[in-house]
């Protein structure tokens, strides 16, 4: 082979790379422009975007100030509500203490005084 034919193959591969690589360079040019594109419209999109953001987060850091401020003055009179409710509990707890054993005791008492009693008829009746 002689160096012509070698330049001419070698001449010959190298258009038919260019040949098949020339859609890729254009495919890569219309995805270029077509980023561009995008690119543009966030660009004006953005700063009403960030606006967007920042007028939400005003709103949620409002919100958050106004929900503390109320918790706040409730925590008093939640406090109080408690407190009231334990107290009641404390007296629930003394009635109950209070009001068993003597409950018990009074039907203790009463059972014997029935049982008295019946003794005393059955006694009654045998005698007669």
């Amino acid at each position: 082979m002689s160096l012509e034919t070698v330049v001419l193959i070698l001449s010959v591969a190298l258009l038919l790379i260019v040949l098949f690589s020339l859609p890729v360079v254009l495919q890569i040019g219309k995805a270029a422009k077509e980023i561009s594109t995008t690119l543009q419209a966030v660009n004006q999109s953005l700063p009403i975007i960030l606006k967007n953001l920042e007028d939400i987060t005003a709103n949620i850091n409002n919100s958050s100030q106004i929900i503390n401020h109320h918790i706040e003055e409730l925590s008093p009179f939640l406090e109080r509500i408690r407190n009231t409710l334990a107290g009641a509990q404390d007296m629930e707890n003394l009635l109950r203490e209070g009001i068993r054993l003597p409950i018990f005791q009074t039907i203790g008492t009463l059972r014997a005084a029935v049982k008295g009693v019946m003794t005393f008829i059955e006694t009654l009746r045998c005698a007669r």
